[in-house]
């Protein structure tokens, strides 16, 4: 049965929380992809200032404005890969959650409140121009990867964070709305991030939380299900347990 027609188990307040910092593994290393988001109309969504744009949108939860609205994804090395078997949940260096097709399916039977699910064509690379450098890539839309393909603009929000009861969090910023944002280390095994058990186990079932904009929480329930649907997702490891409240 689709993973989109399974009913999800239901949740009670004790239910695991689970952490993932999804901007700390990407721009192509052991656990990300190098890979990029690309639009026709502003090109590049990583070069001359775009990609700080990204981030303003995703920091805000804001929609893609037209001019940046991406298009496809492209493989964004001339190094050969270790594998072309790609990741279904990995970071790029757009820095968003590239998803394969069973990712898509998964997360369509549960609630992901405003994230947007976008399937776009993943192609391989050429260079720009034939006589430029190699590390001015753009699609080759001649060589397009099969499989679905897609990334998760990650739009919904949460507040469940209990920041007196947590162990190592740092301020490390302020949004246009005056909370203050804060960092936090998921490989410390010291450090403890605490959640109210009762809001983050209520609706959505992946967010961030306004005081953590790069930090993806996750209900047992969905982290479940993606173990049970052997995603192959490289950072799997690297989720961490949130204390609960």
């Amino acid at each position: 049965m689709p993973a989109s027609e399974k009913t999800p188990m239901t949740r009670k307040a004790a239910d695991p929380i689970w952490l993932w910092n999804t901007f700390d593994i990407g721009d192509g290393g052991e656990k990300g992809l190098p890979a990029k988001l690309w639009a026709e109309s502003g090109q590049d969504l990583d070069i001359k200032g775009k990609l700080a744009a990204l981030n303003f949108v995703a920091d805000r939860n804001l929609p893609f404005p037209s001019e940046w609205e991406p298009d496809s994804i492209h493989i964004n090395t001339h190094r050969p890969l270790r594998s072309r078997a790609f990741p279904d949940l990995v970071i790029i260096n757009s820095l968003v959650p590239f998803i394969s097709g069973a990712t898509m399916e998964l997360l369509r039977g549960f609630d992901v409140g405003e994230t947007e699910i976008w399937e776009l064509p993943f192609f391989d690379f050429k260079k720009r121009d034939p006589d430029g450098p190699p590390v001015d890539l753009v699609p080759d839309r001649d060589r397009p990867i099969p499989g679905r393909w897609g990334f998760l603009h990650l739009r919904a929000r949460k507040t469940a964070l209990v920041a007196r009861e947590c162990v190592g969090l740092r301020a490390s910023g302020r949004t246009d709305d005056g909370v203050i944002t804060r960092s936090f280390n998921l490989r410390s095994d010291s450090d403890v991030l605490a959640v109210d058990a009762v809001a983050a186990n209520r609706g959505i079932d992946l967010w961030l939380d306004p005081q953590m904009p790069r930090v993806l929480f996750v209900t047992d329930r969905l982290k479940t299900e993606m173990e049970a649907e052997e995603l192959n997702i490289p950072a799997f490891g690297d989720f961490k347990q949130a204390k609960l409240e």
